[in-house]
């Protein structure tokens, strides 16, 4: 079996080494999977990195943080002034996790280090519709009183999953248990399953299973991903 053969293969199996948020492509698409991409093709992404409250009014950009692609062979891609980067991805290669920035954010209250390990997944299938990736990090100190509203501490043996969503509004599920979800509609977070951005915060990811993200309406990249312990996994998800 060739390289080709033997990567698609994997895919179609479900091998996590990849990174690869198994999508659904939307009406439209013909069942689209990005997960499964014959040509295995490159394409370069732009994103964006924002601390946890950053607003359209009050914008907090996370600046120096660099984004590597998993098993991608050095493909970085570091965030500049506003906290946008680009990244070379691959239809094999979807993942990509950050090195934070080791200097305290200069736009929060109180300043404080983002330390908490982090990662996104973004498909083909984003690239092709023109999704623009939303990620956002939250700070140590941020953590503390995050969690603690929630009422469930940061628990490193379970996955947490961001959900940023290009477009209007939908409510956002996932199939595995977690704490109560949270939302951002843009100005503040609060208790609820729709926003701009749906965080489901220690998701039992026990025996390795991959949850699938379900979003009302006709989405662009919900579907199963892999949630690593410990680490908050973001995706975007397009809607109409």
């Amino acid at each position: 079996m060739g390289r080709a053969s033997a990567l698609i293969a994997c895919l179609v199996a479900g091998c996590g080494s990849s990174g690869h948020l198994a999508v659904d492509g939307g009406p439209g698409d013909a069942g689209v999977d990005s997960a499964i991409d014959a040509d295995l093709r490159n394409y370069d992404v732009a994103g964006v990195y924002l601390d946890w409250d950053s607003t359209a009014a009050s914008p907090c950009p996370i600046v120096g943080a660099t984004w590597t692609v998993y098993f991608g062979g050095g493909r970085t891609g570091t965030t500049d002034a506003t906290g946008a980067f680009t990244v070379l991805l691959a239809s094999y290669l979807a993942r990509i996790d950050v090195e934070q920035p080791h200097l305290p954010s200069s736009c929060t209250t109180p300043p404080s280090t983002y330390d908490l390990t982090q990662s996104a997944i973004i498909p083909g299938v984003i690239h092709d519709a023109g999704g623009h990736p939303v990620i956002r990090s939250l700070t140590s100190a941020r953590a503390v009183t995050f969690y603690a509203a929630i009422g469930a501490p940061f628990q490193a043996a379970r996955g947490q999953l961001l959900v940023h969503l290009d477009g209007p509004a939908r409510s956002v599920a996932l199939s595995a248990p977690h704490d109560a979800v949270q939302a951002f509609d843009g100005q503040a977070w609060a208790a609820g399953d729709t926003g701009s951005d749906v965080f489901f915060p220690n998701v039992d990811v026990t025996n390795g299973i991959w949850p699938t993200v379900t979003v009302a309406g006709h989405p662009i990249g919900a579907g199963s991903l892999e949630l690593p312990p410990g680490t908050i996994t973001s995706i975007t998800v397009i809607t109409r």
